[in-house]
């Protein structure tokens, strides 16, 4: 379907969405990344019933989350945000820039 709902044909074997969870760039004296993974991840949680097909059929879930820094820093992912994002079966991804300015 397009965006518009119209139909677009034939079957597609792949397919992709994408959402935001964060409002564009957002410094971590803002809001910490951690925190956001997990109201995040709790809110997918909320959905487990509607997402039963979508994990049957070979879909998968993935964040991918690009980080800038202009120095060294470190993310701590604490096992109680790793468990829940193992329970909502979300793939995370960290795509780093190091050495520059995302702000």
């Amino acid at each position: 379907m397009t965006p518009k709902g119209a139909r677009l044909g034939d079957i597609r074997t792949e397919s992709y969405w994408s959402a935001c969870i964060a409002p564009g760039k957002v410094p971590s004296e803002v809001q910490q990344l951690e925190d956001l993974l997990e109201h995040s991840a709790a809110a997918v949680l909320e959905l487990a019933d509607k997402l039963t097909d979508f994990y049957a059929t070979g879909g998968k879930l993935n964040y991918f989350i690009s980080l800038y820094g202009i120095r060294n820093y470190g993310l701590v992912f604490s096992s109680r945000l790793m468990q829940k994002l193992a329970e909502a079966r979300i793939e995370l991804q960290l795509d780093i820039y190091p050495n520059e300015s995302g702000l």
